[in-house]
């Protein structure tokens, strides 16, 4: 048999019940001897004196053992030796009329605490056998009777004793074991409660009944910027001053951390109650909504440059056609010189007025499209427009690999990254667009020969307005990635190991029958 986990502490409450009952037995002895009124002969008293000082001995004995964190073999030792010993205290103080066989019942119980229903039924047995050899050896005369002699009832006295001895051990351990399953509920329920709490991104503060702060988790800590020992038991009014803690409010409000650093918190409070619907605190909800604050004033700006950007393409129209009209008239060449420049200016104006609409365009309406046609179609437009460009394009592309994604976008995903690659090869050189099939993903990868990408600014070449030419707009790559991130896909880039760049770009397949 092993003992239980919590056998330290059982064994520790026992040690003391142990000398406290032996304390109170040895002065209830010591009273009625003093007092002459002693219930058996004479000699049992100093029979019982002996049992005490043998008491008392293995009371200090087992408290060494018990320091020494020996606890099964002391768990094992105490319930054997003291089943001995009660059967000795029971012998002394009368044998089947000694109303001590009562202490049996303390033993079965901690064999119950210690080794649950096995150790508690073995030790029931072991003490009615002790105790019915005990009385069978009076009753037959084969020891001594140092009490009142053994009646005719012994039969009856050791029937109430076995049924009160196998009863106590079935009970308890029951209900041990019941106890022992409920908390391992409450354990597994606390742990789950816990482990929800400490994995979720959410901020969670709990109130007691005085709004102070009772629990905060780790996701509350990394928001605010502060440990949960500093908060615990401070009133909440001291950490969120500018909020109102009331129940069912939602709010949102500047807080600033401990760093110094702003951010916004969006905020909700509700109700705690116990099982029986009594109020005892409250639960605070957060988010640090700093990005959302950002986004609308990034939405509501982006609204106003395509009110801006619509209203200044209408003037630019007419002024373009009115420089056209006048390059047509009789002007010095001068003049015609600054004509065509300011034209080549308006296209310029125009054309980034159209990669602006196009990136703070408003996401389409997808279905599933063949990626390797519309990869084909844009080709053959790019190579129209390479003019006398010494740029050669190899493909090789997979038939019917489908995606879920808009035409428009598509294409113009594709026109820009040609454009680029264009761009990138003042010299001429070659165009590769190479597909292949990564488990559920098409992989497309877009190379070129030109001058490639420098490493220090891989990471910004996606950035809206970023741009390493004279003359460009910044928008091309960045809508690139908006209209990669729209179709659930993922944009990569690496320099080639000999020249040139790769932006590779991958997107999840479709099957052909849907």
């Amino acid at each position: 048999m092993n003992a239980f986990p919590s056998s330290k502490n059982s064994l520790k409450i026992y040690l003391l019940l142990r000398f406290v009952s032996v304390s109170l037995i040895s002065i209830l002895g010591i009273s009625l001897y003093l007092k002459q009124k002693w219930p058996y002969p004479a000699i049992n008293f100093v029979y019982f004196l002996g049992w005490l000082s043998i008491v008392y001995l293995t009371t200090g004995i087992f408290w060494v053992i018990w320091r020494k964190e020996k606890f099964h073999f002391l768990s094992l030792l105490a319930i054997a030796l003291d089943l001995f010993l009660i059967t000795t205290l029971v012998y002394i103080t009368g044998g089947a009329n000694s109303f001590f066989s009562d202490l049996y019942i303390f033993i079965i119980i901690l064999a119950a605490h210690l080794f649950r229903k096995r150790g508690a039924l073995l030790t029931a047995a072991s003490a009615f056998i002790l105790y019915g050899t005990l009385i069978d050896l009076e009753y037959f005369k084969i020891i001594p009777t140092l009490g009142e002699p053994v009646g005719g009832d012994v039969l009856f006295t050791l029937l109430i004793n076995f049924s009160a001895f196998f009863a106590i051990a079935f009970l308890i351990s029951l209900l041990l074991e019941r106890l022992e399953k409920s908390r391992e509920k409450l354990r597994s329920l606390e742990a789950l409660h816990k482990c929800v709490l400490e994995s979720i991104q959410t901020g969670v503060i709990t109130l007691d009944n005085e709004d102070r702060i009772s629990y905060i988790n780790k996701a509350a800590e990394f928001i605010l910027g502060y440990k949960s020992e500093s908060l615990i038991k401070q009133p909440i009014n001291k950490l969120f001053s500018h909020a109102e803690i009331t129940p069912g409010q939602r709010q949102s409000f500047s807080f600033v951390k401990p760093n110094g650093k702003l951010i916004y918190l969006g905020l909700g409070v509700s109700s705690l109650t116990d099982e029986m619907g009594e109020y005892v605190g409250k639960v605070i909800v957060f988010q640090d909504i700093t990005h959302l604050k950002r986004v609308e004033k990034l939405s509501l700006l982006n609204e106003l440059a395509s009110h801006l950007a619509h209203d200044i393409r209408t003037p630019l129209t007419s002024i373009s056609g009115c420089l056209q009209m006048l390059r047509k008239e009789d002007v010095s060449l001068e003049n015609k010189t600054l004509i065509e420049l300011a034209l080549e200016e308006t296209k310029r104006l125009n054309a980034l007025i159209s990669d602006y609409l196009s990136y703070a365009r408003p996401t389409r309406e997808k279905e599933k499209v063949d990626i390797a046609q519309l990869i084909k179609e844009t080709i053959t437009l790019f190579k129209g427009s390479l003019g006398d460009k010494k740029i050669t394009v190899d493909t090789a592309l997979l038939e019917k690999t489908y995606i879920r994604g808009n035409k428009e976008e598509i294409r113009q995903l594709f026109w820009n990254l040609f454009v680029n690659a264009k761009e990138a090869m003042p010299n001429g050189g070659m165009l590769k667009v190479i597909m292949e099939r990564e488990q559920n993903m098409i992989k497309i990868m877009v190379q070129d020969t030109g001058r490639g990408i420098p490493k220090e600014i891989q990471d910004r070449i996606f950035e809206p307005f970023f741009t390493t030419k004279p003359q460009g707009s910044g928008l091309g790559l960045a809508i690139v990635h908006k209209i990669v991130n729209e179709h659930e896909g993922k944009i990569e880039v690496e320099n080639q190991p000999k020249k040139g760049a790769s932006i590779n770009l991958y997107f999840p397949l479709v099957s052909s029958s849907h």
